[in-house]
This record gives structure tokens, sequence and C-alpha cells, in this order.
């Protein structure tokens, strides 16, 4: 089976990349100079890149796409899935479906983000809303540039413009990103984790999408799920890291006694 990569935005190049990481730096920082003061301290943006790299949503899908190089299975199941399509039906149909899928899961944060109030004791605080939709949807166009370039590394060093899946890693960040508003509903319990459980799954199915439709083999997917799935959980990290308490009171060990150290954030 030869696998053709048709995710499109081959035209971006690094010098976008460079742009947009630039952008997304100063809309991530720039709590800065924000009217209600710091939005985030590096000390958090190290907290989030932790969190991130450690996430069982990121390790899980990572580990699958190393496993999938195990005995070829690989390209097994991606025959497999090409000649049967048990999801999503005849030649073409699966390529529509993929496209959808990502979309849904990019406007579900889009939605949720704009919809949901995460101000202070529930309120619609807009100056926030503003930074956190910015930061949210810069983030899904640096994950669909920076996935592009590493499509043209992977096409020069490995001769291969399949790896990894930007289907998948647009859905994945987009489906991440929305899962943090799902605590904000007031549902019930089983609700809320089956809300949680639609979204995460969106990515997989977005890629297994792509299998059917000949364009990639499993490890694609998966890699690409665990990218997006860093970018998201990162951003989660930096946004729920604003829910702390902006005074906190720690006490450390001094000589013969001890030091009470006051923290505020303005």
């Amino acid at each position: 089976m030869s696998v053709v990569e048709t995710d499109a935005g081959t035209d971006d190049r690094w010098g976008w990349v460079k742009l947009t990481v630039v952008c997304w730096s100063v809309v991530t920082f720039m709590g800065c100079t924000h009217p209600l003061g710091p939005l985030v301290t590096w000390r958090e943006v190290g907290d989030a890149v932790v969190n991130a790299a450690t996430s069982p949503m990121v390790l899980g899908p990572a580990a699958g796409a190393v496993a999938f190089h195990i005995d070829n299975w690989d390209a097994q199941v991606a025959a497999w899935a090409t000649d049967h399509t048990p999801l999503f039906g005849s030649p073409g149909e699966p390529e529509e479906a993929s496209d959808l899928l990502r979309d849904v899961s990019q406007w579900a944060f889009g939605i949720a983000a704009v919809s949901t109030p995460t101000g202070p004791e529930g309120t619609y605080a807009l100056a926030n809303k503003v930074w956190e939709v910015g930061l949210g949807a810069a983030t899904i166009e640096s994950t669909r540039l920076m996935t592009n370039a590493f499509k043209d590394v992977s096409r020069e060093h490995l001769n291969k413009r399949s790896f990894p899946s930007a289907h998948a890693a647009r859905a994945a960040v987009g489906s991440t990103l929305a899962v943090r508003y799902v605590d904000y509903y007031a549902v019930p319990g089983w609700a809320r984790s089956a809300l949680k459980g639609a979204l995460i799954a969106l990515p997989y199915a977005t890629g297994w999408a792509r299998l059917e439709a000949g364009v990639h083999v499993p490890s694609d997917v998966l890699a690409g799920v665990a990218w997006g799935n860093f970018f998201g959980v990162f951003v989660n990290s930096l946004l729920d890291a604003r829910t702390l308490s902006p005074v906190s009171v720690t006490v450390l060990p001094w000589e013969k006694g001890a030091m009470v150290c006051v923290d505020i954030r303005y």
C-alpha cells in the first residue's frame, strides 16, 4: 500500500512557523501587560510543559505509534482499513468524514470557549475570555503549521510526508482544549464523563477515517494525536493556573526558626 499525504498545507515553510511561534508566544505571555495583571508566569509555563509531556493523553498514543512499528503492523492494519472501510463506507466518504470530524473538534473548542463563563465565581470576564479564546485559536493554528513543517522534515529525511497526520493533530488539539470546559457544565457526572469521552475519541475517529482513506498508517495517526494533545494539555494547564488563589503562603526552614513567605499574584 502506498501512503500519500493529502492533509494540505504543503506550501507552509519554516518562516511561517517561526512567525506563528513568535505570535503565539506574545499571546501566551501578554499577561505581563494585561489590564487585569499577569496571567501566566515562567514557573507556570514550565509546569505546563511537564504536565503536557507526562500526560497519559500524550504518552499513550506516542507509545502506540512506536508499537505499530513491530512486525509490520502499521502496513497490515492500514491495508485492512483501506480494503474493508468498516466505519465510513465507500471510497471518498472517509476523506469527507475526516474533514468533518477534524472541523467538529475545532468548532467544539470555539463554541465551548466563547460560551462558558470561566471568570471568578462563575462570571463572564470579557478581558480574560478574549485572551483565553485567542490563545486557543493561536495554538490550533500553530499546531497546524508546525505539523506541516514536521512533514517537510519527514519527507526530506525519511522520504515520507504522511508523518504525522495533520488531521489527527488538529482534531486532537481542538478536542483537548474543549475538554477543559466540560467541568464547568451543570450536568450529571455520567453526562460529563460521556461528553469528555466523546471529545477524547474524536481525534482517534478522525485518524481512523484517514486510514480508511488510504493516506495514513496507524503510527502517523497516533503520532498526530500525541502531538496535538501535547499542545492542548499545555494550554489547558496554563489556563487552569489562573484559577489558583492569588495569594499563597509558604513556610520555609530558616536557620534556628522558620521563614513565612507570602506570594501575591498581581
